[in-house]
């Protein structure tokens, strides 16, 4: 075998590595084994400053809400309880979800993890995080001694 075949190989064995990888972060959440009974539904949008995240998240105390930003992971996880005083079979219909909840983001590129910021208002989650400026490559002039 050519040494290009070889090479071109190794590409597509990498391309298949980073396929498998993305699908393994885009159902994780979705895995039958999690003990979580719900997710909640998120937005995500980019300014030219920020990411900015936006999750539905009514009827929960603030409390009990938690975020995680670990490198490129954010993790969104709570509960929502049932109103108080009612109970599971007291419902004539029950369309939404209640429970423990979590949900992991893989973020696309480095944010300013000092400087999240995370806002609890009507109900929706909205968590703004500063992009990271790219250091811009430059060039270093050589000196004489």
């Amino acid at each position: 075998m050519s040494m290009d075949k070889i090479e071109n190989l190794k590409e597509l064995l990498k391309v298949q590595e980073k396929m498998n990888r993305l699908f393994k972060e885009v159902t994780q959440p979705l895995a039958l084994d999690t003990n979580t009974s719900w997710l909640p539904l998120v937005d995500i949008y980019e300014t030219k400053e920020s990411l900015v995240l936006k999750v539905d998240l009514p009827d929960i105390d603030q409390n009990d809400i938690k975020v995680n930003i670990d490198g490129e992971k954010l993790t969104i996880s709570g509960q929502r309880s049932l109103p108080k005083g009612i109970e599971a079979e007291q419902f004539h219909r029950q369309e939404r979800f209640y429970g423990e909840f979590l949900r992991h983001l893989v973020l696309p590129y480095n944010i300013d993890q000092d400087n999240v910021d995370a806002n609890y208002k009507n109900g929706v989650l909205t968590i703004t995080m500063p992009k990271i400026t790219p250091k811009v490559a430059r060039q270093i002039m050589v000196k004489v001694d």
